[in-house]
């Protein structure tokens, strides 16, 4: 009765998929090696040692020696690996919902690339832990199957067409093209110009840095592919990506079908989609290169790498044109925002000629292309930096980029009438945003210990008066809460008022190369208040009842913190 059921014939099959895994490990043999059509895999996050699954699809039939295209497909809310790979290869079945598709994946017809549909941490809008999965992924596929690296792409609908640019365009050099569909691309705030003027100057940026037209600079050697239908209101989502492309003088690709939202059946029925997204090939060398971030998490793009920004959480853009010169090499850079970067071209010449913003610097054949503007101008070598803090890669703020790297949260059990509080707190925080699944270890501060602590980012709830660890810290962190008496001390300053706290990011004492966050409150209420922070928050911010309002926001709004911005290059708060 139950062998024609799709359900049972799945279940079926991956159970024999799963016995052969078994066999290969046993056998002390590569249990991947004959990973062939639909499969669902998983991989040990290092964010929060959970596994994270993804579906892979793998070609029935591999020729040795020959390495084959990748695509990277991201799913739309409430989408699932499974489905997201069905819809990849036009089966999309509109009958059904997400879920349903995911627990029948079927059978799929044979194609010469690897498809791989990460989880990513679910409806995540591929921010923070969620892109970091998706390149994890794509660097397991890469590193165990036959994949070429210059013929890698991406794509998705919906939040995964979001996710497509949001990804591309931050690590623009490892894919060779991208297909976004139906995304969102413009920030609300970004349309308003009278609500962008009313944001503090921290959330401005971050509106900026959010929309994925910001990015589009990068996108010299990644093609676009955009899908948005007529009757998807407003077409700006789309049409503010493909208007910037334009502009750029970029390779695009724009269709705009008789349809709404749902433009993806269309786009990847009968592998229309697959066959655009396999056939580019990124050039390996590139001549010319750009590279724009705010950030140096994204301090590369070929040969150019972003060294230091004038200022942390700012724009800078490095744009670089190589040209031979007889037997040597010259090279052609311009910058803005930019105080040092570096050239590493994989070849060179006999003599090297780098011009930088008109100033011309003739090096020697082997010489480190290195170059920091010192004293306005700019001159070659870098300086190490000197003592002290410095804000760097992996380490700049703000406060929500502690949601890259592996953490512990931590709350304070020292003060009984906060304990409860400081752990609600704790796990509020970790939730990152609804939806969004992801399961990093909440601990008492009596329970840490040096094992759990190493590596990873500590985010303490609870000042020194309630948290041991937060205690151990206090006399090397910028700000400090008491419970008795109520106040927040941040530099010179003293604050008191109704439900009174604070939360800020800073490198750990302990571990210099990790973050540690502490959040706290002066007495339950101030503690309590820190769930109505909002979405874009800079390094610090101390906060009373007025907080209220931004509970739930992207923004402020009509919430008006005591204090609050970005702590300076060496980590050093702000003259008030």
């Amino acid at each position: 009765m139950l062998a024609g059921r799709p359900a049972f014939v799945r279940d079926v099959d991956e159970a024999g998929a799963l016995a052969q895994f078994a066999g290969a490990i046993e056998q002390q043999s590569d249990p991947f090696a004959a990973v062939r059509g639909a499969r669902r895999l998983a991989y040990r996050s290092p964010l929060d040692g959970h596994p994270s699954t993804f579906a892979l699809y793998a070609p029935a039939r591999l020729e040795p020696g020959k390495r084959y295209p990748l695509v990277v497909a991201l799913h739309g809310l409430n989408g699932r690996p499974m489905n997201m790979l069905r819809w990849a290869f036009g089966r999309d079945d509109p009958g059904h919902d997400g879920e349903w598709e995911d627990r029948h994946p079927g059978d799929f017809p044979d194609y010469p690339a690897f498809v791989v549909a990460p989880m990513a941490h679910f409806n995540s809008m591929y921010r923070h832990a969620a892109e970091d999965d998706v390149m994890a992924v794509t660097d397991w596929v890469s590193r165990t199957f036959p994949v070429d690296p210059r013929k890698v792409s991406i794509t998705g609908p919906s939040m995964g067409g979001t996710g497509t640019a949001w990804v591309g365009l931050r690590f623009a050099d490892r894919f060779a093209a991208a297909a976004p569909l139906c995304g969102y691309h413009f920030n609300y705030f970004l349309r308003a110009p009278g609500e962008f003027a009313r944001l503090h100057p921290w959330e401005q940026h971050q509106a900026e840095e959010r929309s994925t037209v910001s990015w589009a600079p990068n996108g010299l050697h990644l093609p676009l592919y955009i899908v948005h239908g007529t009757r998807d209101l407003p077409e700006e989502n789309s049409g503010v990506l493909i208007d910037r492309y334009k502009q750029l003088g970029y390779g695009l690709l724009e269709e705009h079908p008789d349809e709404g939202h749902n433009v993806w059946q269309p786009t990847y029925e009968n592998l229309k989609g697959l066959g655009w997204l396999t056939g580019p090939t990124r050039p390996s060398d590139p001549n010319r290169v750009v590279l724009r971030t705010d950030s140096l998490r994204y301090d590369h793009a070929d040969w150019v790498r972003i060294a230091r920004l004038e200022r942390s959480s700012a724009w800078g853009e490095v744009s670089a044109q190589r040209r031979t010169r007889g037997a040597g090499r010259a090279y052609e850079v311009r910058t803005a925002g930019v105080a040092a970067f570096e050239l590493t071209p994989p070849t060179s010449g006999s003599s090297i000629q780098v011009t930088v913003d008109g100033a011309r610097i003739e090096l020697a054949d082997g010489e480190p292309m290195a170059f920091e503007r010192r004293a306005g101008r700019w001159e070659r070598g870098l300086t190490p930096p000197g003592p002290g803090l410095h804000k760097r890669a992996r380490l700049a703020g703000p406060l929500r980029d502690v949601h890259h790297e592996p953490l512990v949260l931590v709350y304070g059990t020292a003060d009984p009438a906060l304990t409860r509080a400081n752990e609600q707190v704790a796990r509020w925080f970790g939730s990152i945003r609804p939806g969004f699944e992801i399961d990093y270890p909440v601990v008492a501060d009596t329970a840490l210990t040096d094992e759990m602590a190493r590596g990873k980012a500590l985010v303490l709830v609870g000042g020194a008066q309630s948290n041991l660890v937060t205690r151990r810290l206090d006399d090397r962190l910028p700000i400090h809460v008491t419970t008795s008496p109520r106040r927040v001390q941040a530099g010179a300053r003293t604050f008191t008022g109704d439900e009174l706290g604070a939360a800020f990011v800073f490198p750990n004492p302990e571990q210099p190369d990790r973050y540690v966050v502490v959040l706290a409150g002066a007495d339950v209420a101030g503690t309590l208040r820190a769930m109505s922070l909002p979405d874009f928050l800079p390094d610090f911010v101390v906060y009373d009842r007025s907080l209220a309002p931004a509970r739930g926001q992207m923004v402020l709004g009509r919430a008006t913190p005591l204090a609050a911005g970005l702590f300076d290059e060496h980590w050093t708060l702000p003259s008030p």
